[in-house]
């Protein structure tokens, strides 16, 4: 069975190994959103002081094949809609 490998490169959950063994690449993306849907709360309280999050699934090779990322982006209020829909 392939083996695949879960990279966070930031944050409280960085170098922590996790290593997979799934059936095809589809199977292994469930594993991610699984394990991501975990972490989600985490990673919620970790966007204050970094506002960019993510983590890859690499395969047995060493390449990317998944990358989940959250981003937190503060729009310019001239860009917000005001409230009857128009940009100001």
């Amino acid at each position: 069975m392939p083996r695949y490998s879960l990279d966070i490169p930031q944050g409280k959950f960085l170098n922590t190994p996790s290593r997979f063994e799934l059936p095809d690449a589809a199977a292994a993306l469930k594993e991610v959103l699984r394990v991501w849907s975990d972490l989600s709360r985490d990673i919620a309280h970790e966007l204050e002081s970094s506002p960019d999050w993510q983590m890859s699934l690499e395969d047995e090779s060493g390449n990317v094949i998944f990358v989940i990322r959250t981003v937190v982006e503060t729009i310019p209020k001239r860009l917000r809609p005001d409230s009857s829909g128009a940009r100001t």
